[in-house]
């Protein structure tokens, strides 16, 4: 409002205009009343540009959702998109974010910042597998620091998130790790030892890398014979205390892959055994080494190879082993030669049996 020497209110463009200088941004600004028509003379006069206070909107969406003031519900592993808008209000108690920064809390706990763009706004894109917001419902809120035309504020408004458990499917187990055992015959179950879920390579870096989860339970083998094995059935699963929290894993009634195989290891058996026999010069034998194989190996397969093919000269030729039978051919010179055979068993370990054979030509005699 412009007032004349005489008292008299003056008007806009018809008495008086106006002019400013340096009156965009904050700092010092200049103003110029210049009087025109009948009125002449001018004033100048200096005046301040101060932040305004502010407020902040938060918002939280996952994809191109809105929450429309409802909890967001998200399942743990999910991302979500959080929008703080700063905006003119009344006067508020200043935080610690910084100068043209947000700061996004669940209660002490800092989840991220991000920069206020031309806008007013700040944008932050929170992934839920950083394990800050817990299960259930949380409440977030914003911290702005301010602007260059924005004082710093602490927001009254916040946004609920409802962090539910991310319930496995078949699909997004890879494989899982079992405990390998000895054979004794019956047994075809197992310890589970881990599962490994599947990355997903059009995700974030957090989710491309395969992840392991610790697992207590059973698994189940296709038999009980000693080997190596690719799958097994779930018989029973739970997960760690730890994981348990952000995972439930799923009923599989179909085999699932095992890496690396579990192996059913061969049980021990004896590491030699010893066959005394003797023959006269000049003599075919036969020994039998199925014989000399204790009971409780002989209930699978059993193959036989000469542990060496080279005898000294009370042997002749190359003995043979057909059907647990060993046969050599003695010469005419007395002598000891030892015939090592090497025993594989099914679901055993190899074992050596050592026939020592005593060429004479002395009559035997048994005592």
């Amino acid at each position: 409002e412009v007032i004349s020497s005489s008292g008299d209110r003056l008007t806009l463009e018809e008495d008086y205009i106006v002019s400013y200088e340096n009156n965009v941004n904050i700092g010092k600004a200049t103003v110029k009343v210049v009087g025109i028509g009948e009125y002449s003379g001018e004033i100048i006069q200096e005046f301040s540009i101060v932040k305004s206070e502010s407020d902040v909107l938060l918002t939280a969406t996952m994809g191109s959702n809105g929450t429309d003031g409802k909890p967001v519900s998200v399942t743990y592993g999910d991302k979500i998109r959080f929008v703080c808008q700063a905006v003119p209000t009344n006067a508020r108690m200043a935080r610690t974010a910084r100068p043209n920064t947000v700061d996004f809390y669940y209660g002490k706990v800092l989840l991220g910042t991000a920069p206020v763009d031309s806008k007013g706004q700040a944008v932050f894109v929170y992934n839920t597998a950083e394990q800050k917001i817990p299960v259930g419902t949380s409440t977030i809120h914003a911290d702005f620091g301010g602007t260059e035309s924005l004082n710093p504020a602490l927001s009254d408004t916040n946004v609920s998130i409802i962090l539910n458990k991310q319930v496995l499917a078949v699909e997004d187990i890879k494989s899982v790790t079992l405990e390998d055992f000895t054979y004794d015959g019956t047994k075809n179950t197992t310890e589970i030892r881990s599962l490994t879920l599947e990355g997903n390579q059009n995700s974030s870096t957090l989710d491309k890398a395969e992840q392991t989860l610790f697992v207590s339970g059973k698994a189940e083998l296709a038999s009980a014979q000693a080997g190596t094995y690719a799958e097994a059935k779930i018989l029973s699963w739970s997960l760690n205390e730890e994981d348990s929290i952000w995972y439930e894993l799923p009923n599989i009634s179909d085999s699932i892959l095992v890496e690396p195989e579990v192996t059913i290891v061969p049980a021990k058996a004896p590491e030699q055994i010893t066959i005394h026999s003797s023959a006269k010069p000049n003599t075919r034998k036969e020994v039998s080494i199925l014989d000399a194989i204790p009971a409780e190996l002989k209930n699978g397969k059993i193959d036989y190879q000469l542990g060496k093919e080279q005898f000294g000269s009370s042997i002749s030729g190359i003995p043979t082993i057909a059907d647990g039978i060993l046969t050599y051919q003695t010469t005419l010179q007395n002598g000891i030669e030892t015939i090592p055979v090497i025993v594989t068993l099914e679901n055993h370990r190899p074992m050596t049996v050592f026939v020592v054979v005593l060429v004479t030509d002395k009559e035997e005699v048994e005592v």
